[in-house]
């Protein structure tokens, strides 16, 4: 089998952590439990997996059209900030994923939300995407 990844880590610390990082010029939120190489799997027209090319379990997804979605739940978003940006509210990420889930145009697949699950699970209430309200 071809390796497109390296399979052994780099000398040095691990730099991963457990946070969902926010692209503004994609204005998606990307959210991984594991450093782990990792392929994408599509939910919905709003959620992407991250599944583990050693054995397939969901290790992370991808938020798409975040600033709508935070709209969606009442949030007066002017702008979704990133780390070491001040911000003057926050919403828990798991109210993110379960609106992405609630608003897509189509239907996940129940096996698919149920790999899903137990991730979603973990997801710690105090992991909040920051942003700044509008006036």
């Amino acid at each position: 089998m071809v390796q497109h990844f390296p399979s052994k880590k780099l000398k040095g610390e691990s730099s991963f952590k457990k946070v969902p990082l926010y692209n503004e010029f994609g204005d998606c939120i990307d959210y991984r439990t594991s450093g782990e190489t990792a392929y994408r799997d599509r939910l919905n027209s709003l959620i992407t997996l991250y599944r583990s090319m050693k054995d397939d379990r969901v290790i992370g997804f991808q938020i798409k059209g975040v600033t709508a979605l935070l709209r969606r739940l009442g949030c007066n978003v002017l702008k979704i900030v990133t780390a070491g940006t001040k911000a003057d509210n926050s919403i828990p990420l798991i109210a993110v994923l379960f609106c992405a889930i609630q608003e897509s145009k189509e239907k996940a697949p129940l096996k698919k939300l149920q790999e899903l699950a137990p991730l979603a699970h973990k997801i710690p209430l105090n992991q909040k995407i920051p942003y700044k309200s509008a006036a």
